[in-house]
């Protein structure tokens, strides 16, 4: 007979199975956002500085397919077998966005250290969303990451429409890495630190 002390490893295991899906339990692993444990929330409409997730659409994912910042390849939900991206929302309806290759800027506000590169850390070309000056309407976002100068935004993916948003995340158990601290205090930003909520940035 197996002893009692022994069932706990199996018993953990099933009640994290079983508590993943039901309470839509989402693991951010990318450097765009802080690390850690957030709650699903599908269907949710979302705000400036929430976490919202999405999925590229079928001519970026074709373009980019099996690269893992880019959705991967397998059996995700999205168009190509790609996963559903997770980014914060710098701007929404009613917000004016000015793109251009050196600079992104928002209500007259230029966002530091936010050129549109042209290639990735592999050298390969990224695409590259249209230059211009963008007034969000209804169901528009523009996402775009403080967390990592890389970060594969709306810099390159354009506007983010309703029909491709899946939800927003809202953070459990979040921390920040060391080069995500360093991206934000680039940007004049800095991060409180992370308990059992988001890390929260707040101005120098």
């Amino acid at each position: 007979m197996r002893r009692p002390g022994t069932l706990w490893p199996a018993a953990v295991v099933l009640a994290l199975a079983v508590s993943v899906p039901l309470l839509r339990l989402h693991f951010v692993h990318t450097p765009s956002a802080p690390i850690g444990v957030w709650r699903a929330l599908p269907g949710r409409t979302p705000a400036v500085g929430d976490v919202a997730r999405f999925c590229m659409r079928a001519e970026h994912a074709r373009l980019t397919a099996g690269r893992p910042y880019a959705g991967g390849r397998g059996r995700g939900p999205c168009p190509y077998g790609t996963w559903t991206l997770a980014k914060p929302v710098l701007a929404g309806p009613g917000d004016t966005v000015v793109h251009t290759r050196t600079a992104v800027v928002v209500n007259g506000r230029a966002e530091p250290r936010s050129p549109t590169r042209g290639r990735d850390s592999r050298g390969l070309r990224v695409p590259a969303a249209p230059y211009g000056t963008f007034v969000l309407g209804p169901g528009e976002y523009w996402l775009h990451s403080p967390y990592a100068d890389a970060s594969f935004d709306s810099r390159y993916l354009g506007v983010v429409r309703g029909e491709q948003l899946r939800g927003t995340l809202r953070p459990l158990l979040t921390w920040h890495t060391r080069s995500q601290h360093a991206a934000l205090r680039a940007r004049g930003l800095r991060a409180r630190r992370c308990g059992l909520v988001a890390c929260v940035q707040r101005g120098r």
